[in-house]
């Protein structure tokens, strides 16, 4: 078990990266993680699918199920993964493995189990010398100062050590953008939004919002305060107004409902940014 890399959860999903595809620990991990889980009563086995479909994969697969709470193990190449999962609460049609946010959906209890099973796989990593990350919901600035930390560290220290270029950093009234500016944008539902501004990469910007919410907006859709004028209503760009009054068009033309049609095509010959009150 040399070499042991350090495992990250994401949502359900524990997995760990060896450097070399060969290594043997890969399988010898995976084989810890069965008895772990079979001590906890989850009746480890070749996974049912692989071993009808692919006999020739079913080795390096494996399920089981803990009441509600079910697991796939796949150890194959140079990493393991452990997923769990349930299928209580889903939306995906074809069952709650191929959800996103399984964590988020899970029942109270069945929560409460992968917990318990996460502790247990966390702890046989302990015992061999590596670590498990957990993957922890942050929020604010909080997030904001993760992100650019590991952005900052992939370009080893050198990514915010100076303001960005003019062109990277031009508002769209034309002004500079600086870290801790507070600026106004127009939201998906044409209304303006409020946030603080921190540099992203090349001319993107984070935009922290007073929920803690953490968006990633183009320079040039930031504005400042003084070049903006009413903040109450909506407003929408030629482009959405063209393609909704299109999409009108079109559907009143199959319904057979062709007056309509006709009105809508003359509206959208002369259509200007449309500005809605609130």
């Amino acid at each position: 078990m040399e070499h042991l890399p350090e495992f990250k959860e994401h949502d359900t999903t524990i997995i760990g990266w060896w450097n070399d595809p060969n290594d043997l620990g890969v399988a010898a991990f995976r084989d810890r993680v069965l008895e772990v889980l079979n001590r906890r009563d989850f009746g480890m086995g070749r996974d049912p699918y692989y071993t009808k479909h692919y006999k020739i994969l079913a080795k390096y697969h494996h399920y089981g199920r803990q009441g509600a709470l079910e697991v796939k193990t796949e150890a194959s190449g140079r990493s393991c993964k452990i997923e769990f999962f349930q299928n209580l609460v889903v939306e995906n049609r074809n069952g709650g493995y191929y959800d996103f946010g399984k964590r988020q959906k899970m029942p109270y209890l069945v929560g409460k189990q992968y917990e318990a099973a996460r502790r247990a796989i966390a702890a046989l990593i302990e015992s061999l010398g590596g670590t498990l990350k957990l993957d922890v919901k942050l929020k604010g600035y909080a997030l904001l100062k993760a992100e650019r930390d590991e952005l900052d560290a992939f370009h080893r220290g050198r990514m915010y050590d100076r303001a960005p270029e003019l062109y990277n950093a031009t508002s769209g009234a034309k002004k500079r953008l600086r870290d801790g500016d507070i600026v106004f944008f127009r939201h998906f539902d044409g209304r303006w939004q409020r946030g603080q501004t921190w540099h992203h990469i090349n001319n993107m910007w984070w935009v922290l919002l007073p929920c803690g919410t953490v968006r990633n907006i183009a320079a040039f859709e930031l504005f400042h305060r003084e070049d903006i004028g009413e903040l109450r209503g909506r407003w929408f760009s030629q482009q959405r107004v063209a393609k909704r009054l299109g999409d009108l068009k079109e559907r009143a033309v199959r319904a057979e409902r062709f007056e309509q049609a006709a009105v809508l095509r003359d509206v959208l010959a002369r259509v200007a940014p449309l500005k809605v009150a609130a």
